[in-house]
C-alpha cells in the first residue's frame, strides 16, 4: 500500500499526502460543531465525536450494529471489553444522541 493512501475497504477518491493529515485541537473541533470524548476499551486511546446540532455520535469502534440495534464491539479486536461496555453506556447517557454511527454496521437511530 502506498504511504499517501488512507487504508480503507474502498480506496480514497483522491490520495491524501501525509503532510495534510494533522490532529485537530479543541477549537478546530468546536468550530465544526464537534466535541471529542475519550472512550477507552476498544483501544486505550479510543475517541468518539459528537455533533450536538445534528445529534450524531460518531462512535468508531465503541459499538457495532446489527438489525438496527447497537451491539458490543468485536471481542477479538477489543482490548478491554468491560471498559468498552462502560464507556459505551456512559457515552449514551452523557450525550443522548439521536443517531449513533459505528465504524462497523449501519447507523442506529435511537
Amino acid at each position: 500500500m502506498e504511504k499517501n493512501h488512507i487504508p480503507t475497504e474502498k480506496k480514497a477518491q483522491k490520495p491524501i499526502a501525509i503532510k495534510e493529515v494533522k490532529p485537530l485541537d479543541d477549537e478546530d473541533l468546536l468550530e465544526k460543531g464537534l466535541r471529542a470524548f475519550y472512550t477507552p476499551g476498544h483501544s486505550p486511546g479510543h475517541t468518539c465525536f459528537y455533533h450536538e446540532a445534528e445529534g450524531v455520535l460518531i462512535a468508531g469502534d465503541l459499538f457495532t450494529s446489527k438489525k438496527g440495534k447497537l451491539q458490543d464491539p468485536v471481542p477479538a479486536f477489543t482490548a478491554d471489553m468491560d471498559l468498552a461496555k462502560r464507556s459505551g453506556k456512559d457515552m449514551l447517557q452523557v450525550v443522548s444522541p439521536a443517531v449513533v454511527s459505528p465504524c462497523h454496521g449501519k447507523d442506529v437511530w435511537l
